[in-house]
């Protein structure tokens, strides 16, 4: 019964989750610290990811 009434929500909630963490994670990135290394950066965070 309970399935029925809120799997609606259990599909949204795993989508919005991550949209809302990456909005953080590139918040936090992009607004950091003006000594921060490169490598703390996103795009060095990207960099070393993809291996460009």
């Amino acid at each position: 019964m309970m399935i029925h009434r809120y799997w609606r929500i259990a599909l949204l909630a795993p989508v919005l989750g991550f949209l809302l963490g990456a909005v953080v994670f590139g918040l936090v990135n992009l607004a950091g610290a003006g000594g921060a290394s490169a490598a703390q950066r996103l795009g060095g965070v990207l960099e070393r990811r993809v291996g460009t």
